[in-house]
């Protein structure tokens, strides 16, 4: 029998998760489903989707590779969709659902968004009001324990040191909520400069308002912030490097490894926090156990998040697993580099982003049309984001994280592990390569002698072309100086 005092927290309760199809939400599930497999139920919010209705969307993510490890099938029966949509006022849920909730719900763990970091004020303003719809049905529950909200390092991007607090929002959520309802869109966008100003983005900027809002309902039900920095792959469960969507700190990898991001306005000995999915899974429900032991009305923070790897070093393992496991998929030979100068770095990007509109012209003229330039856009827009983070030296305090763990059992630590010292580690990173091989480019293992020819091939046409370049720029200047002298 395991010892476990999470288990045991979560048997025969009953959990509401927002954001259960999206990448976090969907290994939370998973996670439940395989360890806490006697809880009482879990009720999903699913909105439908492309003609199709909630189950129909659930029933494809179940077959999700994510899922293969959960060998009691029966335990599916345990999830319980609610239609319904962040968007919207109440969920979206009719009012038979609200009142399943609020007799049956004890725990609630708010996953839900869109991580898109250029939405306008209004698109992201839904997850203030959601987050408020949540907090009053939770405020009448029966038998609640714990509201679990998962924010992010974003959040507090204006501040070297992170401390294990809630700091003041740019606008009170009451404010914000009130200028989306009376203002129009032209207003809306005329404004939007000034509210942001200093912000690296919408979404950062959304995050911070709702921590207060979290707060300031601390005082009326047991609540917690879970505030990750980037979250990457998995490291270790359900699946070593599984990842199925568009991370930051993963596409900025597949992008280089691809040969499309070739410039990076980042600082080398500035490090990368990020954090595995499954490590933020773990104590996501390590932190719903302890939120539930608390006997005083307060809003615990959690600086989910380590020391990291520097950019350098980074760097550095990625070129060794690059040449060692190299596929298919990579357009051409890669080769980045970072620059400290932001003037620089859009001098580069800008020349590169020329060579790939060329690439697809001569592509599309040839008959053989390509997305390059789609590819490299929207590789540079995730970039743009993440760089953010590496031009300057943050500090995060984790003594609520290192208290957590300390408090945990030796059962709980071995099936809820969510301990740093493991996740910047050479074997670490390669886990996340590989997995981003597999599952985003879908090159299986077994494509690696041929991938190897294929990478020769493209390292000779890449110096080919550098040389030839560079033989038209000495035969440029000689004759701009041959006209010059002879005129």
């Amino acid at each position: 029998m395991s010892n476990s005092e999470i288990k045991q927290f979560f048997k025969n309760q009953t959990i509401f998760i927002t954001g259960g199809t999206g990448f976090l939400g969907k290994l939370i599930i998973e996670k439940l489903l395989r360890e806490c497999w006697d809880l009482k139920k879990i009720l999903v919010l699913v909105r439908p989707k492309k003609g199709k209705t909630p189950q129909e969307r659930f029933n494809e993510i179940l077959e999700r590779p994510c899922f293969h490890h959960i060998k009691n099938k029966n335990v599916w029966e345990k999830i319980s969709l609610m239609e319904g949509d962040c968007d919207k006022p109440l969920l979206g849920l009719t009012d038979k659902d609200i009142e399943v909730l609020k007799n049956e719900t004890t725990c609630i763990i708010h996953a839900a968004i869109r991580v898109k970091f250029y939405q306008s004020l209004r698109e992201l303003s839904w997850h203030v009001r959601a987050t408020k719809d949540l907090v009053e049905f939770a405020k009448d529950m029966k038998n609640f324990k714990a509201f679990v909200y998962i924010s992010s390092q974003g959040a507090c991007c204006l501040r070297n040191h992170i401390k294990e607090i809630v700091y003041p929002p740019p606008i009170k959520p009451e404010t914000l909520l009130s200028l989306v309802e009376t203002c129009d869109d032209s207003v809306l966008e005329k404004i939007t400069p000034g509210l942001l100003h200093g912000w690296y983005d919408s979404y950062c900027y959304i995050k911070s308002i709702t921590e207060d809002l979290v707060k300031t309902s601390g005082d009326l039900i047991p609540t917690t912030i879970i505030r990750p920095s980037n979250i990457s792959s998995t490291l270790q469960e359900p699946i070593e490097g599984w990842n199925d969507t568009s991370l930051a700190a993963v596409s900025v990898i597949k992008g280089m490894c691809m040969g499309l991001v070739r410039t990076l306005n980042v600082y080398p000995e500035i490090p990368v926090h990020t954090v595995p999915a499954d490590y933020v899974v773990n104590f996501t429900l390590a932190a719903a156990w302890k939120t539930a032991q608390n006997s005083f009305n307060t809003t615990m923070v959690y600086n989910c998040t380590g020391e990291g790897l520097s950019c350098e070093k980074l760097l550095e393992y990625l070129e060794t697993f690059y040449f060692e496991f190299p596929s298919m998929k990579y357009l051409w030979f890669a080769s980045v580099t970072f620059r400290r100068s932001k003037f620089w770095h859009q001098v580069w990007l800008t020349f590169y982003t020329f060579i790939v509109y060329v690439f697809d012209f001569v592509f599309l003229c040839t008959g053989n049309p390509t997305n390059y330039a789609t590819l490299y856009k929207n590789a540079y827009r995730q970039i743009d984001v993440l760089t953010n983070f590496c031009r300057r030296r943050v500090q995060c305090d984790t003594t609520n994280v290192r208290t957590l763990w300390k408090n945990m059992s030796q059962d709980d630590k071995t099936l809820f592990e969510f301990h740093t010292e493991k996740i910047y580690t050479y074997d670490a990173v390669k886990t996340m390569f590989l997995g981003m091989r597999l599952y985003l480019l879908n090159d299986p293992i077994e494509t690696v002698p041929a991938a190897r020819k294929r990478l020769r091939k493209l390292y000779i046409v890449h110096y080919s072309i550098f040389a030839l370049f560079l033989f038209l720029i000495y035969r440029f200047f000689r004759f701009l100086l041959y006209f010059v002298f002879t005129v």
